[in-house]
């Protein structure tokens, strides 16, 4: 706000200009300076602007010489005491003053006639060029040092302003020129010059009238501020491009529209002439657009090659290539990389373009090209081009992204050794059959004795056999669906309920098992299970239990193939007998928890256990596949399930006096979850026991996950973690495991058993790299050798578990381990 210390009657100019060098001088003394330069400040106001004589300023030059006075006295105080902002401080006072001092030669003029060199000592203190103009004739009367500089010459004085300015703009700043000078009112314009070395300039002129005959002109050379502005809105286009194909990530589904969006995402946003995404041909070695958005009249036939000896193969997109390395061209008429295409682009009026290689993680090289033009020249810079480099990372992990994301649904459907459908969707496809109302059979084929197979010759002869086997089964005739159900268990449908033709097909599948050769000592034998539809079940879950039933019937009776017989009195029996010991086992507390340790590969300690049931019956301990697919069926594992729940909260509670907090994981069947009462139970168990929720974890397989997604997720919001149990054998896709409250995962044995076979290793690594991205925690279960301990911990597996670390045992055999960490640390290095 202007000081009015100076009194009312004085002339306003004058009195204007002192207000304001008054003001300057209290804004420098209330910044932080020290108090030197406050008293310097205090002595000057007092004893110089106070005191100032105005009536002598009458005169001009009298005026003109206490200006510079003042300037030569605030230049020095600015720089001696380190003023902030020094630059833009002075030249706003000296600009100020200029404006001032115009004003009051104007007035001055007719009764001393002001000469311009008496002024000029004020211009060349201005860090912005000033010119004086002939209205007339256009022609520069007088300039300073800095507009030298600006227009990098001293041939200034007598040329024609225009002739500093762009060629295209000549014809509009004539007439604003005119407009001006007709009009003597005060204006700001930003014009666009050029230098005397011809290099481009953007000006802020400020204008004003001198007198009738001239005008004064301040410039302020705004190119880099400009150029700036340009560039920040350019990367800004550019950070929302790779904002948003960030995006596209985790969403896109296919490869294709990946590109589609990609280029539609450079031209609509990032506002590029033209974008587009090209492929190798590996047999024409051209690169073919697949996907492009904006001008594609350019891209008619366009021809690009990968070969060098070739002029289309010497461009950007070749050398790109086979360099591996983007290349810029800033002025594609200029480019001799560009010959073969520089009609295309000027019709086009296209001038800088870009060229960036993608390269797919673990590939040999790129072989895919993305291209973007602009219209402007000099368009990429260093920035731009590592923003275009991040892009391209981007789209490479996207593509990788949904390749491996398409294996991942592929296994969750299909057995990863041979190749043919697994379990689940042996399920699917007999419901499928149920629904047109056909009648057909079910066979389930073992093959005999492949565990001493596998124990004798190793688990890679093991593989071989079953991949053998399954390419054989393929070619029988009148197989109608083949998948593999178990470790050593085929799966067959067959459009036939008839018995004899069902014995024929069966005694074919042996046959040309048999004509195989396996290099082995021991007899490859088979035995099959049979049921039919709608005889013997009406839903696949009965159709698959029973064709099982009659396998083990088969085995028993030392059979090659049994049918289905509801009234095998051994079977129900059996079955009858072992139900009623398992009932009295629940009621006697036969049933008792092992844990098996889960190691931290991060810290190399125990935080976590698995709870494992075991039967402590009069005969010794039974494990879970001799009863667990009968407390099940009888659905006693509802009453069991809450009292391993109880058992794992005390246990927890029991470590915790002993000083160690340790997760224990339970396992829980579908048919606990059928339970409507087993959210609320378990919750409730845990609460009234005062412990940590998250101390407690809940293993599922991965058939349960849809089916029971509601109450898993209110489970999940209680703080109870979900983890997904033998990762890999059912059907779960990324789209449920990225909508399902789950914590993590546990992959199957068999994926570690084989993981150094490498197609089964990257299965492993995209398995783990896709839950890392999901931030789903990885366990590893099966863990055997230090080879497989260690590449598990290269490839970021969170947790092991397995012999290597702790076989399962009694919570009070297992207690040392909590607090060693030497012989883990020997293992896994």
């Amino acid at each position: 706000m202007t000081n009015n210390y100076f009194d009312s009657n004085l002339k306003d100019i004058n009195k204007e200009i002192l207000n304001r060098l008054y003001n300057i001088c209290e804004t420098i003394q209330n910044k932080n300076v020290n108090e030197k330069t406050k008293e310097i400040l205090r002595k000057y106001i007092n004893n110089k602007l106070k005191t100032i004589d105005l009536d002598s300023f009458d005169n001009p030059a009298n005026f003109l010489s206490f200006v510079n006075e003042f300037l030569d006295f605030a230049h020095g105080v600015f720089l001696d005491h380190k003023v902030e902002n020094i630059e833009q401080l002075e030249n706003n006072l000296l600009k100020t003053i200029l404006q001032e001092s115009l004003s009051v030669s104007k007035q001055c003029v007719s009764k001393t006639q002001l000469k311009l060199e008496e002024i000029k000592s004020i211009f060349d203190k201005l860090y912005d060029g000033v010119l004086v103009i002939d209205t007339n004739t256009r022609k520069i009367l007088s300039s300073n040092k800095s507009i030298e500089y600006i227009l990098k010459t001293k041939n200034i004085v007598n040329q024609d302003i225009l002739n500093f300015a762009k060629e295209n703009k000549k014809d509009y700043y004539q007439e604003l020129f005119k407009k001006f000078v007709k009009q003597k009112k005060g204006i700001t314009e930003i014009l666009e010059f050029k230098t005397a070395k011809n290099e481009p300039l953007m000006l802020e002129a400020s204008v004003n009238m001198l007198n009738e005959s001239a005008m004064v002109v301040v410039f302020r050379d705004i190119t880099k501020r400009i150029e700036n502005e340009k560039l920040l809105i350019r990367l800004n286009r550019l950070y929302e491009v790779l904002s948003r194909i960030n995006n596209l990530v985790v969403r896109i589904q296919d490869v294709d529209a990946l590109f589609e969006k990609v280029c539609n995402i450079l031209v609509n946003f990032g506002k590029f002439k033209l974008a587009w995404i090209g492929c190798v041909d590996s047999k024409t070695k051209t690169i073919k657009p697949k996907a492009y958005a904006g001008d594609k009249k350019y891209l008619r036939n366009i021809v690009v090659s990968i070969e060098e000896d070739k002029p289309e193969g010497s461009g950007p997109s070749g050398i790109a290539i086979r360099n591996n390395k983007i290349v810029v061209c800033n002025d594609i008429q200029k480019s001799p990389i560009m010959s073969p295409w520089r009609n295309q682009a000027k019709q086009s009026n296209f001038h800088s373009s870009i060229t960036v290689p993608i390269t797919i993680l673990e590939s040999q090289g790129p072989s895919k090209v993305l291209k973007a033009y602009s219209d402007e020249i000099d368009y990429f810079n260093e920035k731009e081009i590592n923003l275009f480099e991040e892009i391209a990372s981007d789209i490479a992990y996207a593509i990788d992204f949904i390749e491996k994301k398409k294996k991942v649904v592929f296994l969750s459907s299909f057995d990863p050794l041979t190749n043919l459908p697994n379990r689940i969707m042996f399920g699917y496809t007999i419901e499928s059959f149920i629904k047109h109302k056909k009648n057909f059979s079910v066979i389930i084929c073992d093959i005999n004795n492949f565990t001493a197979i596998n124990n004798k010759y190793g688990y890679i002869k093991g593989d071989s056999i079953i991949k053998n086997v399954a390419k054989a089964i393929l070619e029988v005739d009148k197989i109608y669906y083949a998948a593999r159900t178990g470790s050593d268990e085929f799966g067959f449908i067959l459009s036939t309920s008839n018995k004899d033709e069902i014995l024929n097909i069966a005694k074919s599948i042996e046959e040309k098992i048999e004509s195989l050769s396996f290099d082995i000592d021991m007899n490859l034998g088979f035995t099959i299970g049979v049921s039919i539809y709608p005889t013997d079940a009406d839903t696949q879950e009965k159709l698959i239990t029973n064709a099982e039933i009659a396998l083990v019937d088969a085995k028993k009776k030392n059979l090659f193939l049994s049918f289905y017989q509801e009234d095998s009195n051994i079977l129900i029996q059996a079955k009858l007998q072992l139900q009623s010991k398992l009932k009295n086992a629940i009621k006697n507390n036969e049933f008792i928890l092992f844990y098996q340790p889960k190691l931290s590969l991060n810290d190399l300690h125990i935080h976590s256990v698995e709870a494992l049931l075991r039967w402590n019956s009069k005969n010794g301990i039974v494990l879970p596949n001799e009863f667990m697919a009968l407390l099940e069926e009888t659905n006693l594992i509802t009453q069991l399930g809450y009292k391993i729940f109880e058992q794992s909260i005390n246990q927890i509670i029991a470590w915790q006096k002993m000083g160690f907090n340790i997760q224990i994981a339970v396992n829980v069947s579908p048919i606990q979850l059928d339970d409507p009462n087993f959210v609320e139970n378990v919750v409730e168990l845990i609460e009234n026991s005062k412990i940590d929720k998250s101390l407690i974890e809940i293993e599922i397989t991965e058939n349960t996950l849809i089916k029971h997604l509601d109450k898993l997720t209110i489970l999940n919001k209680n703080g109870i973690k979900i983890f997904i149990d033998d990762f890999g054998t059912g059907y779960s896709s990324l789209s449920y495991l990225k909508e399902i409250p789950l914590s993590g995962i546990k992959i199957d044995i068999s994926f570690i058993r084989e993981m150094f076979e490498k197609k089964n290793f990257e299965i492993l690594r995209t398995i783990i790299n896709l839950s890392k991205i999901l931030n789903l925690k990885v366990i590893a279960e099966g863990v055997e050798t230090k080879e497989q301990l260690r590449a598990l911990k290269e490839l970021n597996c969170d947790e092991v578990q397995g012999f290597l670390i702790a076989k399962p045992d009694l919570p009070q055999n297992i207690e040392y381990l909590f607090s060693q960490t030497l012989f883990y640390q020997e293992l896994s290095f």
